[in-house]
């Protein structure tokens, strides 16, 4: 097929075409003078007045005209200049697609293969990076771990510092390699730095301690002081108490006492008055019937005096009845009954 192609490139229609200077587009018109004459013209205000436009319109058209045969004269040459190269640069390109129909399967399929090498060395050579950066990463993870164990000890028991002592394990070589060194001494650092804050938690717990036993030792003694303040309290208010209830008993004696004199006083108060009222009802039982006894001959006496020889006078005595002449006669009548 290659020697095929080799063969027609040498005939005459496969041959470059002797190409024309394009220095003739750039000398075809003379741009600067055109647009110098029309410039202003043409940068007139589309919103200008149409009757404004129109006593320019022969010029309009004029410089239009000339503007529009510039262009297609350009055109024209340019076609007559560059459409040989043009049309040699599709047939060029044309033969080299029909070529490349050929190779290119090939080439894809070659470098398929090509990339699926270089890929799987770009995935070993990523792996051996990310490897890498995971070492660093875990001996950098190593040495922050060290740098922060202090801090994580703030605030913590003895017990606990004690703890982190034993439990941090020195560097090791083979996990640190170049950072070794580096681990070491951000380790002893932080062990110095521990050991430190474990002897003066054990110092404060000790204090602690001794002033929890003194706070207990006297907690125990103001309690003690305290019931014996209470049970001197309780006493004096048992005996308090006693008193106030002998008191209270005196008193209800003294009471019950003056209470039945009081009986008896107003008792024999009372019979007294019982006594002199019956005498005083029996006086006055003894006077008012005396004093009926009297009222009655008072009476009869006045009676008498309406009597006449043969008969009572009644007339009269009604008279004197209603003029009250008659004494005694309502308690006579009262007493009568």
């Amino acid at each position: 097929m290659n020697e095929a192609v080799e063969a027609e490139i040498v005939e005459d229609e496969f041959q470059a075409p002797i190409l024309k200077s394009a220095k003739k587009l750039a000398v075809l018109v003379n741009t600067e003078d055109l647009i110098k004459e029309y410039s202003e013209l043409a940068n007139t205000d589309i919103e200008t007045p149409v009757e404004e436009l129109a006593e320019k319109f022969l010029q309009i058209e004029q410089g239009f005209k000339k503007f529009r045969n510039a262009r297609t004269s350009l055109e024209k040459a340019r076609k007559e200049i560059g459409n040989p190269a043009y049309e040699f640069h599709k047939k060029v390109k044309s033969i080299a697609d029909e070529v490349q129909k050929v190779i290119n399967p090939y080439e894809l399929k070659l470098k398929a293969l090509k990339d699926k090498v270089e890929n799987e060395e770009k995935r070993k050579q990523r792996e051996i990076e990310e490897a890498e950066e995971q070492r660093i990463d875990n001996a950098k993870a190593i040495i922050n771990r060290y740098k922060t164990l202090p801090m994580e000890c703030i605030g913590k028991s003895a017990k606990v510092i004690g703890e982190v002592l034993n439990l941090a394990s020195h560097p090791i070589t083979e996990q640190l390699e170049e950072f070794y060194d580096e681990a070491v001494i951000v380790y002893d650092a932080s062990i110095n730095q521990i050991q430190q804050m474990y002897d003066n938690q054990v110092l404060v717990e000790n204090a602690q301690e001794l002033q929890a036993a003194k706070d207990e030792e006297l907690r125990v003694a103001k309690e003690i002081e305290e019931k014996k303040l209470q049970d001197e309290k309780d006493k004096f208010e048992a005996e308090k108490a006693k008193l106030q209830k002998e008191r209270d008993d005196f008193r209800r004696e003294m009471a019950q006492e003056e209470e039945k004199k009081a009986i008896e006083k107003a008792s024999k108060i009372a019979d007294e008055l019982l006594e002199k009222q019956q005498l005083e009802q029996a006086e006055k039982r003894k006077n008012d019937k005396i004093n009926l006894e009297n009222a009655k001959a008072e009476t009869h006496n006045k009676l008498i005096e309406f009597d006449g020889e043969n008969e009572f006078n009644y007339d009269e005595f009604i008279e004197a009845v209603i003029n009250k002449e008659v004494p005694n006669l309502e308690f006579v009548i009262r007493g009568a009954k």
